[in-house]
């Protein structure tokens, strides 16, 4: 039985794919700033910059796999390139009135939440450089300065997420 971070069930599943490349992207940002002292140093800043973005867009690609999945699964009908939340949730409220399927992932949406902040860093850095709006402006916190309880929480809801599939798909409950 493969179990939820083997390779094979990993290529499988592409939520649980962009979870742990996600996780694999803040080991290597714990250990750029161990190993920097500073993640803003100039010796520090490219790989920093790589792997903040990498990190981001495997967070916000997580939750657009899940809505790609929960689409195909629940058979919903929205054309591939319309998976927007807004769309799944119409469609998941019309075709099986279940829309708290997605009430926790519509609360981290909402302004200030989880969820909604990386997705705002996420856009931001496709457009700027992440670590020089944070030294130029000092009005970003660092990742690396988050308090561990708010890294944890979302790693957490990312990794209870794919246990919770993952114990689906072996049908435990």
């Amino acid at each position: 039985m493969d179990s939820y971070d083997s390779p094979i069930y990993l290529l499988n599943d592409r939520v649980s794919f962009r979870l742990y490349a996600a996780e694999q992207h803040l080991i290597k940002l714990k250990e750029i700033e161990r190993l920097h002292g500073d993640i803003a140093r100039e010796s520090a800043r490219l790989a920093v910059e790589m792997e903040m973005d990498c990190f981001l867009s495997q967070v916000v690609g997580a939750v657009d796999s899940l809505l790609y999945l929960i689409n195909s699964r629940l058979d919903l009908g929205v054309r591939e390139n319309h998976v927007t939340f807004q769309d799944v949730q119409s469609a998941l409220s019309a075709k099986t009135k279940q829309i708290g399927l997605l009430a926790e992932l519509d609360q981290a949406r909402q302004s200030g939440n989880w969820y909604s902040l990386l997705s705002e860093l996420r856009n931001q850095s496709m457009h700027n450089s992440f670590l020089k709006k944070m030294v130029e402006v000092q009005a970003l916190t660092p990742i690396m300065e988050w308090p561990q309880d708010r890294i944890e929480a979302v790693i957490g809801a990312l990794a209870d997420e794919r246990e919770r599939r993952f114990r689906l798909k072996l049908g435990k409950h």
